[in-house]
């Protein structure tokens, strides 16, 4: 897209000292109800001509006396805008979910126009200033209320359900480990051989 067209500038051209007239025209203008010494007005126009190698002068529109327009074309009135980006931001949270945003602009390729005046860029491939983009990990929505209420007294119970069983496979071993000693003395008495009151021989310390 090019600019094709600069927007002129006014000045005035002073007839001279005390009023004098400029080919016999007096160039007037009204302030405050008072006619007033204006001189003449020059307008300039630049038009965008790529194939002008030197400034051409067009042949100059009706003028007026105290108006003078003048149509100059050349190629430094040439404009080239495109869309300029940023860097992308950080990935945020707010009302319409993660996302992230970077800077989008309108620039003169050549840099030979200080404008960003988005008019000048085609709006159909403007580019994107937002994006959405995943949570970060740990970002999740905290826990409060009647949703911490139940996490903290799920965690509580399935610790006491542990602390339960743990005591109970202990006791449970211990009972085994008795039993299994009271049977192994058992047997130990029956193998021994008793005396004529009903004793046993050979009993010590170690079989109890």
């Amino acid at each position: 897209m090019s600019y094709m067209r600069q927007v002129p500038g006014w000045f005035w051209m002073p007839n001279g000292s005390s009023g004098a007239q400029l080919h016999g025209v007096q160039c007037n203008k009204t302030r405050n109800g008072t006619v007033e010494d204006a001189g003449r007005r020059l307008s300039v126009a630049y038009v965008c001509d790529l194939a002008a190698t030197t400034p051409l002068l067009s042949p100059p529109p009706a003028d007026t006396d105290c108006d003078v327009n003048l149509t100059v074309r050349t190629a430094s009135a040439c404009f080239s805008f495109t869309w300029a980006t940023g860097p992308w931001g950080n990935c945020t949270s707010g009302a319409n979910g993660w996302t992230e945003s970077r800077q989008v602009w309108c620039r003169e390729t050549s840099f030979r126009s200080d404008s960003h005046d988005s008019s000048l860029c085609d709006a159909a491939r403007k580019p994107h200033s937002t994006v959405e983009c995943p949570a970060p990990a740990g970002s999740g929505r905290p826990l409060h209320g009647w949703p911490l209420f139940f996490l903290i007294f799920g965690v509580l119970t399935l610790c006491a359900a542990l602390a339960v069983g743990t005591w109970m496979l202990i006791t449970q071993h211990r009972q085994a480990v008795q039993r299994r000693r009271f049977l192994a003395m058992t047997q130990s008495y029956q193998s021994m051989p008793t005396s004529s009151d009903g004793g046993y021989y050979g009993l010590h310390d170690g079989t109890l």
